[in-house]
């Protein structure tokens, strides 16, 4: 819920609606990634934690879910 507060606002300041391209989604959601604004959670290592955390994400290219998706130009 917290990351799409972060993305409604963010399309809201850049004026992203349903009409936008692709590509400006694409960037705006680069930006707001990078940013440091949103989180992630992570599965417990059960050998060392017993409960799930929240934590930003870095900003590097690895914390991308669909890696292997061509870029969207």
């Amino acid at each position: 819920m917290h990351n799409n507060e972060e993305g409604r606002y963010k399309a809201a300041q850049e004026g992203i609606d349903s009409d936008s391209s692709r590509s400006d989604v694409k960037i705006a959601i680069d930006e707001l990634y990078k940013s440091g604004k949103l989180k992630k959670i992570n599965k417990p290592n059960i050998k060392k934690e017993s409960t799930w955390t929240l934590e930003r994400f870095t900003g590097k290219e690895e914390d991308y879910a669909d890696q292997d998706l061509p870029p969207i130009t």
